[in-house]
């Protein structure tokens, strides 16, 4: 598993490689996840797939996926009516055929984060459009906090 050194309120990749021009362009990248708040949270124009293949001793890391379109969503955030209902926070888990890999769709609000500060940080890996852009969302004044 690589390892990346990440800074706290950070995510960093790395990619592992990237396909050639003619042939698709097509790339593995190695994330580590090391922020808060989920600063990242945003849409693709086209999907992705997540290897969850990582360290199990790692600290919990959560994916935040958005019920409903990123229009609503930005239109929510406006208003000040964005509701827990809007959202699904998803525990992940590593090295598990069953849930450990997916195609996350193009469009759909997601993000990464943990809650915990101390631990091994989480690192998994995406493959992806080689040019693929985040767009990242703006939550406004909305924190996501876990229940436990």
């Amino acid at each position: 598993m690589l390892l990346i050194e990440t800074p706290e309120g950070n995510t960093w990749y790395k990619p592992l490689y990237e396909g050639e021009e003619g042939y698709g362009p097509h790339k593995i990248i190695a994330l580590t996840v090391n922020r808060e708040n989920f600063p990242g949270f945003g849409t693709h124009p086209d999907m992705e797939e997540f290897w969850l293949v990582g360290n199990n001793a790692s600290k919990p890391m959560y994916l935040l996926v958005a019920r409903i379109s990123r229009e609503l969503l930005e239109e929510r955030v406006k208003e000040h009516t964005l509701e827990e209902e809007d959202f699904y926070l998803i525990e992940t888990r590593f090295n598990d055929p069953e849930v450990s890999f997916f195609v996350m769709n193009k469009g759909v609000p997601h993000g990464e984060g943990v809650f915990d500060k101390e631990g091994l940080c989480p690192s998994f890996y995406v493959t992806e459009s080689r040019d693929l852009p985040l767009d990242l969302c703006d939550l406004g004044d909305y924190q996501i906090v876990p229940v436990r």
